[in-house]
């Protein structure tokens, strides 16, 4: 049979060319369409789950005591009827803005954290009890519920131990909470004021244990702090059981020390997701859709925790390669506490995770480095307010002296080490320490020698260098002897800024003599405060402010460790003049460089320093840098050559650490060692102070 060839009108040829394009056309339809419905169905999902997120948290199990806490209505208290709170509120001003967010800003005045709240924004769930629809964040009753309340003078966390709930010492607590404008024509919002814990959260500890000078490995750690970590565990059992609520945000910046001389004893902060188990968050998409959540809050918790507490041990470890070859061993107990807490979550949560600690407990045959506070040998806190025997004892009255001048004056031929006692108050003028014959200790009055901002002392004068005839004539302290310690003593040169010669220098401090220490000291003036002459300085745990080249000095060897340095204005914080290649350095290790409080410094406004001489040498390191800083970090000195300066910085953070630096200044990879810098430190600086 003859085939018959079919031949296509040019209709049909042309409806043939389009049916490739029809299909891909009604493909792309129905690709569009089933995106659409996921995309929906996505939105709605997101929708439900941040509705979720942001229902209110209930509290219950509440005892009648927590109800009339929860109930009183202090915070409706105009601020004319609340003397603390008056006096807080009339100095905002001077409340120092420390960063914010999409649910509000946080601020610091005094010893007192400020948080306040954007309604539009934070998570405004609950009602006050008994109150027509009053909502208040979540963070208020919780932190109430948990951490407790005090006034505004409530410093500390002693209170607690006194109080029936032992667990409450747990938590920060609550010193006031109000709500006001906090601006004219502003809605009013709610204000959250908690103490200041100055020695920071556990990120920092560990941060600053693995950057010491003789820093710990990792089974010391563990040793030392697994008791404060078994704390916090019994303390979330108690969140869990006592209160039916979870952390819901647990980690290293939402658990701070409690404590300047106990860094064993940890509180949680930030109670602002706290929920129930059974809150409709739990079983969100949001929180069932990252899988490294539990569903059970509460043992999610609890394993937060523990690699929180990992994360610690890890980051504060001398040497952290030695640490992930026994945990990946699976051999060192917190290794094996890790693994059976990851692998097999314990039902009972806190509660469980804290017998497996006590059955995986740290081992205890070797040598410990610490006694019984904290790993880095803290001390507790001595109140220094009665003259050691034998001392030389400076009063307004009632001493053997009425001023430190004198008091030097009578052992200028001494052989024999003496101790100065100086009792509280403002002592004007000039004092002058020649070179002497044998040691000499000057201690300040104090209730905590450990905390500088604690000082009774003032050594105080008004004097420009331009006066005075030179550098070390304008000092108020003049230091010119070797051996000498000085602690708790604030060293101001007021001469002020505005006033006609204010460039020239005023040097509040002339350290002018070898081995010298000083330990919680104050130093305060504008221009050139810290003149560092000699080898063999150190600054531990002081306070440095002025603006323009404030730590100086031509032949100084000198290591400033935990201080803070304070920018009062536009400058330069060192001015190095080493003018040959001599071992001399300038180290700032764990720093703390922020514009100076209540001050109007621009951001940017200061750098870490320029040479004053050509063969300038400075290392800032392992310090945390504020916006004060400008990105160029360092500067030259007018035209001078930048060839044989020596300018670096190792570990640093914070906005200050950030942006381009100069090309000439370097990036160290390892921290520079106090042992390398002054090999014959430890014969004569303070080891107890120096490890506080």
């Amino acid at each position: 049979m003859e085939k018959v060839k079919r031949t296509w009108s040019p209709a049909g040829r042309r409806a043939a060319r389009r049916l490739p394009l029809r299909l891909v056309n009604r493909i792309l339809v129905i690709t569009a369409i089933v995106g659409l419905f996921h995309l929906g169905d996505l939105h709605v999902t997101f929708r439900s789950a941040i509705q979720a997120k942001y229902s209110p948290t209930q509290f219950s199990s509440l005892t009648s005591d927590e109800e009339v806490l929860l109930a009183r209505r202090g915070w409706q208290a105009e601020a004319v009827e609340n003397t603390d709170r008056a006096m807080f509120l009339s100095n905002r001003p001077r409340w120092k803005h420390l960063g914010g967010g999409h649910e509000g800003d946080v601020y610091l005045f005094n010893n007192s954290i400020i948080k306040i709240f954007n309604e539009g924004n934070s998570p405004l769930r609950n009602c006050v009890p008994g109150a027509q629809q009053t909502r208040w964040p979540t963070e208020i009753p919780a932190t109430l519920l948990l951490g407790g309340y005090g006034g505004l003078d409530r410093e500390s966390l002693s209170i607690h131990e006194e109080e029936s709930d032992p667990f409450s010492s747990m938590f920060v607590p609550v010193q006031d909470y109000f709500l006001t404008s906090p601006r004219d024509h502003e809605p009013l919002k709610w204000h959250l004021v908690t103490p200041f814990l100055r020695a920071g959260t556990a990120e920092k500890l560990g941060h600053d244990l693995s950057t010491a000078p003789e820093p710990f490995d990792h089974l010391e750690i563990d040793r030392t702090y697994r008791p404060a970590f078994n704390a916090l565990l019994s303390a979330l059992a108690h969140m869990h059981t006592a209160h039916n609520l979870c952390h819901d945000d647990v980690k290293l910046d939402n658990i701070f020390i409690a404590s300047r001389t106990d860094s064993t004893r940890w509180v949680f902060a930030d109670l602002g997701n706290a929920r129930q188990p059974d809150h409709p968050y739990h079983a969100s998409a949001l929180w069932t859709a990252d899988t490294d959540q539990h569903r059970d809050c509460r043992i999610n918790d609890a394993v937060r925790l523990t690699k929180s507490y990992l994360q610690f041990v890890r980051g504060a470890a001398a040497d952290r390669a030695a640490f992930d070859e026994a945990f990946f061993r699976g051999e060192a107990p917190l290794s094996r506490l890790y693994w059976s807490v990851v692998g097999e979550p314990p039902a009972k949560a806190a509660v469980g995770v804290r017998e497996r600690s006590v059955m995986y407990a740290p081992f205890q045959n070797a040598l410990a480095r610490v006694a019984t506070l904290a790993l880095a040998g803290l001390t507790a806190a001595e109140k220094r307010q009665t003259p050691p025997d034998g001392a030389i004892v400076v009063a307004l009255s009632g001493g053997d002296f009425t001023t430190l001048q004198d008091a030097v004056d009578s052992i200028k031929s001494s052989k024999t080490p003496s101790t100065i006692f100086i009792q509280p108050g403002n002592y004007t003028g000039q004092t002058k320490i020649p070179k002497l014959a044998a040691a000499l200790t000057i201690q300040g009055s104090t209730p905590d020698h450990l905390d500088y901002a604690q000082n009774t002392v003032v050594l105080t004068n008004a004097l420009s260098a331009v006066e005075a005839g030179g550098n070390d004539q304008s000092a108020t302290l003049s230091a010119k002897a070797r051996d000498l310690s000085v602690y708790n003593v604030k060293i101001d040169n007021t001469f002020p800024p505005g006033k006609p010669g204010s460039q020239s220098q005023a040097l509040a401090l002339s350290a002018n003599g070898e081995r010298q220490g000083y330990y919680g000291v104050q130093l305060t003036s504008y221009q050139d405060t810290l003149y560092v002459n000699k080898p063999g300085l150190v600054f531990k745990d002081s306070y440095i402010e002025g603006a323009t080249d404030f730590i100086f000095g031509n032949n100084g060897n000198v290591w400033i460790e935990g201080c803070d340095i304070a920018v009062a204005g536009k400058g330069w914080v060192t001015a190095s003049g080493r003018s040959t290649d001599d071992s001399n350095w300038y180290v700032l290790n764990r720093a703390n460089i922020t514009a100076k409080s209540g001050a109007s410094v621009a951001t940017g406004a200061s750098l870490l320093g320029r040479p004053w001489k050509l063969y300038a040498r400075v290392v800032v390191q392992n310090s945390a840098l504020g916006s004060v800083i400008g990105p160029a970090g360092w500067s030259t000195w007018g035209s001078n050559p930048v060839t044989n300066v020596f300018f670096a910085e190792s570990g640093n953070q914070g906005d200050g650490a950030k942006g381009t630096r100069v090309t000439w200044a370097k990036s160290l990879d390892t921290p520079k060692k106090i042992d390398d810098i002054m090999p014959d430190w430890k014969s004569w600086v303070d080891q107890d102070y120096w490890k506080a």
